[in-house]
């Protein structure tokens, strides 16, 4: 099995270490760093790849949101991450009331399993993610 790397990421800004040098994360924690890069993505947000990112606009902040096509705006995302190979537990929660939506879902990577968490409601300027790995957290 070959090496996955990526620049680490705090904050959404490049990770530097306290030498003045660019951070990388590998395998589960860069598999974990893409797929919460993405899931915060809005779909049209990136010039260069304006399918690149979650369709929040098209599928979730609608007026009358549908649960089947949450779900599968979200699981289209997370395959098209590099390094998930399957999704083995979905689940996505709108709360109509206080207007806010959960989804958390456990997905497979070559390095080990991946489970998150993705919450968005109208408090939230952007998506609230957390990516755990066996040994906590990755993104």
């Amino acid at each position: 099995m070959s090496t996955v790397w990526d620049f680490a990421l705090e904050d959404g800004d490049l990770a530097i270490s306290d030498d003045g040098q660019l951070e990388t994360v590998e395998d589960l924690a860069a598999v974990g760093q893409r797929l919460g890069v993405r899931l915060k993505a809005w779909a049209g947000e990136w010039f260069l790849d304006t399918t690149f990112g979650v369709g929040y606009r098209e599928s979730i902040l609608v007026k009358a949101p549908n649960e089947q096509v949450i779900a599968a705006a979200f699981k289209k995302v997370i395959l098209g991450t590099p390094g998930i190979t399957k999704i083995t537990s979905f689940q996505a929660e709108i709360e109509r009331a206080t207007r806010s939506l959960t989804v958390t879902f456990t997905a497979q990577t070559p390095y080990g399993a991946v489970t998150a968490t993705a919450e968005q409601n109208e408090l939230l300027p952007e998506m609230l993610v957390t990516i755990l790995g066996p040994a906590g957290p990755l993104a």
